[in-house]
């Protein structure tokens, strides 16, 4: 995705389509809807997917999944949210969510999943994770985003130093899964940090002279 391109003239830029705010260079992020409980459903199908999350459950019927995801879609729980991350073919291959967000202090968290195993660790997780930092941070004005990650889940430990989250503390034997107990690894960063680190996700809306 190209961020500010000069037009043909040369005089101003190009204008921006509103849907570019929720697109990145991979992916896009988009609202939930009911029929795509049969595609999460085959994704959580995966053990290893819920134990990456959180904890292995019963296993999900589909019935159930839909009638989560028509919820989600149709709920309005103000700043805190899930969505669907697709392809910018619109294949979904997982989920991302901001949640205990408050506007008085500035500050959510941000989590992630990608359900398909198959598009793991093809830079989908950090570009739609960007996404969504950008949206809370540019609109709707939060200072700092966090997010805490099981000890032994070293690819979204990976993604978060490798997309310049801070490390800010160890819970120590908060979750248990697989038969033990593990710590949580407690990550931020701030609205400055992330415009430092990635001012490529900058949108610039209308046209403007040079």
């Amino acid at each position: 995705m190209e961020i500010g391109r000069n037009g043909e003239s040369g005089t101003h830029k190009e204008e921006r389509a509103v849907g570019d705010a929720w697109r990145g260079k991979l992916v896009c992020l988009r609202a939930f809807m009911p029929e795509d409980a049969d595609v999460l459903l085959a994704h959580y199908g995966n053990s290893q997917t819920w134990y990456l999350d959180d904890a292995v459950p019963y296993p999900l019927h589909l019935e159930r999944l839909r009638d989560h995801l028509a919820k989600r879609f149709d709920g309005d729980d103000g700043d805190d949210v899930r969505l669907a991350i697709t392809t910018l073919e619109g294949r979904i291959i997982g989920t991302i969510a901001a949640y205990d967000s408050s506007m008085r202090h500035g500050v959510a968290s941000v989590g992630l999943s990608i359900t398909d195993a198959g598009e793991r660790r093809k830079g989908y997780g950090a570009d739609a994770l960007c996404v969504l930092v950008r949206h809370l941070f540019h609109e709707r004005r939060y200072h700092k985003v966090q997010a805490d990650v099981h000890a032994f889940n070293v690819g979204s430990l990976a993604l978060l130093r490798h997309l310049g989250f801070q490390e800010e503390g160890r819970l120590r034997e908060v979750h248990f899964t697989g038969g033990r107990y593990c710590d949580s690894i407690l990550f931020g960063m701030t609205a400055e940090e992330f415009d430092t680190a990635h001012p490529e996700y900058r949108l610039e809306w209308g046209a403007t002279e040079p």
